[in-house]
């Protein structure tokens, strides 16, 4: 009874340990998970706060997504929007850019009407 007991117990650890292996190989994958969580709640403030008609609070909340998670391409396109409408064309375009590059369609849409490659 004690070596069934005890197999059924190095049974569990052994698949506790199969669980947690990527996480040991990689300690900070979960770090950056949270790193890019937090850019999509800073996304998600920025376009709160465009919405809201607050475009210098916009422009910051898209850059700190930006700085959070800097593949985060729909935070570049917003910021670019914002850039755009301020009037602030060439940050704009630099913004645009780097979305469409990074795969944001309607980025590349805008990029494509204006005949401006990325």
């Amino acid at each position: 009874m004690l070596k069934k007991s005890f197999s059924a117990s190095l049974s569990v650890v052994f698949a506790l340990f199969l669980l947690l292996l990527p996480l040991l190989a990689n300690p900070s994958h979960a770090a950056e998970k949270k790193k890019a969580d937090e850019g999509t709640v800073a996304l998600n403030r920025g376009i709160s706060d465009l919405n809201l008609g607050n475009d210098r609070a916009a422009i910051q909340a898209f850059s700190k997504a930006i700085r959070l998670n800097p593949k985060l391409a729909e935070a570049y396109g917003r910021r670019g929007d914002v850039y755009d409408k301020l009037g602030e064309h060439e940050r704009a375009i630099i913004d645009i850019k780097v979305a469409a590059r990074l795969g944001y369609r309607p980025a590349r849409k805008v990029l494509k009407d204006m005949g401006i490659a990325w």
